[in-house]
């Protein structure tokens, strides 16, 4: 914008005043309030202010280019000169508010008296992206809409991201021009491969946002010690005529000599010089900070700036996941559990965790209620017991920065934070530590890592195992594997008998399962790992036998889930893991897991207090805990202890409860390999002509089924089905039908071979006997639905059809069955397929066979006649309701307008019928549950833990898909 204007007078003529006008038109005000610009204020020449009749409202100083000798540069609004000017009109001419501003950005002020400018900001905008900036400055200036002060941390963080947004694109340009290096160019490449980045653009753009936080992040730090050391460090200040990059590494080398070289080590980034325009922005941001007094600063306020100053959804983008201090803080607590432990974070991040660790063993050492920095020495003894890696090295910059600010008096050569891949990191070895690590006597850091750890606690990298590189996964997989010989990864163990007891893990393992695998062999007998990371292995294939190592190695003492409203910003389909290890095969079986999920905010107190204190299974409206003894264990689907309330336990193992698959034979529907030819409706059925021995009534979605009973009616299509040795007649319509089959093109749009091909070409039928040939299946007497989006409906086949790949079969293997069909369709069968079921795309609930197999169920056999009796009828009313309802949305879409304002009477009449149908469906579906409820003798209370349970699963598949 700013290349528009000739002058400040130019731009606040031509842009600024338009836009004040406007939102006093769009606020109502335009007849009250006036605006001048150009105009005397008691000895100066204010670029604009505003006043109503007999009150001055606020006043604007622009200012876009300083002199300063022969030297121009750009100005910012938070210039001391700038605010200076400002503050003076504001003061003489009895304005309450002043505003200063450049093209880019405007920052609004209160007048307050005694107090600092920067303390009292009100708010900043950018000009092109908060497009409502001049009504929310008359909102305030019109009082109304309350001041607000904004806190000193946040004006500091927004001048630094302001000055963020304008190097940024100053960085990328100056390392596009100095990749045209070759020398550069190679060995900015190799520096990239070793952080496990390719060199392509994107990686590029990485790179140069994390390089430009970095340069703040330096900057800032100066600043900070310098207040600790004025006599030894230079005032920030560049004069007109220096250099910039020449006047940064003056000062950066004169805080290296200090022992902070961990924070001011140099790297390839290093060596792209500014740009000119970045030598300006450096130049405005330095005058900007030594307004800020820092001297005064605890290093609480520090450690807020430094988090605040990458927001979470920037920090995403650098490869940094952001974790809820909440959760940090319940992870650390859980862990770490005396003051004299040594801690480990193996993907530390910018540090949260090792921050976190450093207050937690403050507090056990006695300082937790001492208020400010600790002595040097306890300070340097809690920063020995904490060790953090990354293999990146912009984070592992940030977690040293924020370390050191818990204390920036004490002088600091070494930290305990090492560049490296977590998976190269061996127990009592010495590891350089990634940055450039010279002392101020010239020797070469390096860090020792610990023969092992008491605490490992992270948030380990999420990556997929497919994304790993061959090298990379051979790589983890040989150390893990000598770690714990009996461990096995992808391959079974040879036969012999020391190896009867051996885990095979599957390949599929995405890298968290080795962040566990690792960190627990650093672990040393008894001491505690806190991971939390994805939940996929509490449910999955390759969680059963990750699942049988930890019972055969670990106390599992707290699996932890929480509700999204708790924590909106945390990463969805999370928990967090506490084991302790342990040798002993006894002890891990007397150990109660706590199966836990947070349900509603807690404090950090309340929550381990709930935690701890669980002896038995309880709920209320903030918790659920569920205790299973460990040994009661094997491996599984555990995430059901964490969304089942109490009376879950009571349900599946009542007498009358069995698996699914213990009672009924389960499987998949028919797979065609091409629906569009195998399934015909009646019209296509007729056209071909086709004989009634090649036609097998066809059930091929649960949506067109019309209730809970399939009646021969309803079924209005069918398979073309000829069997692997039936006879196809060549003069039948069935044997022309397959010729056209044979020459029918399909395009496939999936796989590696897409594009147009032959029908029996398809991977999905060539490899049958005959490609037309489909598999006769007996005839199922239950059909469920593989996926579903809304409340479970299972269907009675009276039809005798078969069904598509949609449908599982279930075939019971005893001739009485009722029992089966009318508990899946209750409250109670659809709240166990929420639990055993998974969310698939779009919130779809999605049962696997194995899973539908696992599903508790009544057994028919074990039913009294009477309860039997109960049952049907029951079924029949919820049938009978569901069928007419489904029969009147029918009838109401083909009689409802178009317009809401021409509907006609019978639109109202099936409204009013489909209000009443509705509410006849759920007395039947409550009739039909109470009637299960009570062969189950359950309680009023847990009939109401039922159907809580349910509407919460519901709820939590759905947010999944929102996520």
């Amino acid at each position: 914008m700013r290349n528009q204007w000739k002058s400040e007078r130019d731009f606040v003529a031509q842009y600024v005043l338009p836009k004040m006008k406007e939102a006093a038109g769009v606020l109502g005000v335009s007849n009250l309030i006036d605006f001048h610009i150009e105009a005397r204020v008691d000895g100066g020449t204010a670029d604009l202010y505003a006043e109503e009749p007999g009150k001055r409202l606020l006043v604007l100083e622009a200012k876009f280019k300083e002199k300063s000798g022969k030297a121009e540069y750009d100005v910012e609004p938070r210039d001391p000169g700038v605010i200076k000017q400002a503050v003076g009109y504001a003061v003489n001419g009895g304005f309450p508010f002043y505003m200063t501003c450049n093209t880019k950005r405007l920052i609004l002020f209160q007048l307050q008296p005694g107090k600092k400018p920067l303390e009292s900001e009100i708010a900043s905008f950018e000009f092109e992206e908060d497009t409502s900036w001049a009504e929310e400055v008359l909102k305030t200036a019109l009082g109304q809409v309350p001041v607000r002060l904004k806190p000193l941390d946040d004006t500091l963080v927004d001048t630094l991201h302001e000055a963020f947004s304008d190097l940024y694109p100053e960085f990328l340009s100056s390392l596009q021009e100095r990749l045209k290096d070759r020398a550069f160019k190679k060995k900015y490449e190799e520096w990239l491969e070793d952080q496990g980045l390719r060199p392509d653009e994107e990686t590029n753009r990485l790179i140069v946002e994390q390089s430009t936080y970095l340069q703040l992040n330096k900057l800032l730090f100066y600043q900070v010690i310098r207040t600790i050391y004025p006599d030894r460090l230079d005032e920030l200040k560049v004069e007109a005529d220096e250099d910039v990059s020449e006047a940064l590494s003056r000062f950066y080398e004169q805080a290296k000599k200090i022992d902070y070289a961990p924070v001011y080590e140099s790297d390839v980034i290093s060596e792209i010089p500014l740009t000119a325009r970045a030598k300006e922005r450096f130049r405005t941001l330095i005058d900007t900070l030594k307004e800020f007094d820092f001297s005064s600063m605890r290093s609480d306020f520090l450690g807020r700036v430094y988090e605040k100053l990458i927001p979470p959804d920037e920090r995403k983008k650098l490869g940094q996941f952001y974790t809820p201090p909440e959760i940090v803080n319940l992870i650390v607590a859980l862990t770490i559990r005396n003051r004299d432990q040594t801690i480990l974070d193996p993907g530390c991040g910018s540090g949260s965790f090792l921050v976190a660790a450093y207050h937690r063993l403050r507090e056990l050492k006695g300082f937790g209620k001492v208020s400010g920095p600790l002595y040097e020495g306890e300070h340097k003894k809690i920063l020995s017991q904490i060790y953090g890696v990354d293999i990146n090295q912009f984070p592992a910059h940030l977690s040293v920065i924020n370390l050191v600010v818990q204390n920036p008096a004490v002088k600091v050569d070494r930290m305990n934070v090492v560049v490296k891949d977590f998976f190269d990191i061996k127990a009592g070895q010495e590891t350089l530590s990634g940055f450039e690590g010279i002392t101020t006597e010239g020797e070469r850091t390096a860090v020792k890592m610990p023969g092992s750890f008491n605490a490992i606690i992270a948030n380990p990298p999420y990556i997929r195992q497919e994304v790993l590189g061959a090298k990379e996964k051979k790589k983890i997989i040989k150390l893990v594997e000598k770690e714990f010989p009996r461990l096995y990864i992808g391959n079974p163990p040879p036969k012999s008998g020391k190896d009867r007891d051996a885990v095979v893990l599957d390949k599929q393992s995405d890298i968290y399962v080795y962040f566990f695998l690792h960190g627990l062999a650093l672990l040393r007998d008894g001491g505690t790992l806190g991971f939390i990371t994805s939940n996929k292995w509490l449910e999955v294939g390759y969680g059963g036998p990750f699942q049988e190592f930890l019972l055969k190695n670990v106390k599992v003492k707290y699996i932890i889930e929480f509700d999204r409203a708790i924590f909106p910003d945390a990463e969805v389909n999370t928990a967090i893991s506490i084991l302790e290890k342990e040798k002993s095969e006894q002890a891990r079986n007397e150990n109660n897991v706590r199966f836990v999920r947070l349900k509603q905010r807690m404090s950090i107190e309340e929550t381990l207090k709930s935690l701890t204190m669980a002896e038995e299974s309880y709920e209320d409206e903030k918790i659920r805990v569920n205790v299973v003894r460990q040994g009661s264990l094997g491996p599984g689907k555990w995430n059901v202890y964490l969304r089942a309330p109490p009376v879950y336990h009571k349900i599946v193992s009542h007498p009358k409860m069995k698996p699914l698959g213990e009672i009924a034979k389960v499987f998949f529907g028919i797979k065609t390999g091409y629906n569009d030819y195998f399934i015909l409706d009646e019209e296509k059925a007729r056209e071909w002509g086709i004989e009634k021995e090649f036609l097998v009534p066809c059930v091929s979605s649960p949506k067109k089924v019309k209730g809970l009973i399939i009646r021969p009616e309803d079924v209005k299509e069918y398979f073309f089905m000829v069997g692997e040795d039936q006879e196809v007649p060549k003069d039948s319509n069935a044997y022309k039908y397959i010729k056209y089959g044979e020459k029918l093109e399909v395009e496939v749009t999936r796989g590696s071979e897409r594009g147009k091909r032959r029908l029996p070409e398809l991977e999905t039928v060539k490899n049958r006997k005959r490609w037309y040939s489909l598999p006769k299946f007996e005839t199922p007497l239950i059909l469920f639905p593989k996926l579903t989006d809304k409340r479970i409906h299972v269907f009675l086949n009276l039809a005798k059809g078969q069904a598509s790949d949609l449908f599982y079969y279930v075939a019971p293997k005893a001739s009485q069955y009722t029992g089966i069909l009318e508990f899946l369709n209750s409250s109670v069968g659809a709240f166990l397929t929420e639990l055993y079921g998974r969310s698939y795309g779009g919130g779809v609930l999605d049962v696997k066979v194995y899973e539908l197999k696992q599903i508790p169920v009544m057994n028919p056999i074990l039913l009294s006649t009477e309860e039997r009796k109960t049952l049907t009828k029951s079924f029949n009313h919820l049938e009978e309701s569901i069928r007419e309802r489904l029969r009147l949305e029918e009838e109401y879409e083909r009689v409802k307008s178009r317009s809401k304002a021409n509907r006609g009477v019978l639109e109202y009449e099936l409204e009013q019928k489909l209000e009443e149908a509705g509410r006849r469906e759920l007395e039947a579906q409550k009739e039909l549950d109470e009637a299960v409820y009570d062969i189950l003798g359950l309680s009023k209370v847990e009939r109401k833990q039922v159907e809580d349970g349910l509407k919460e699963l519901q709820e939590m598949r759905r947010q999944r898909s929102m996520a």
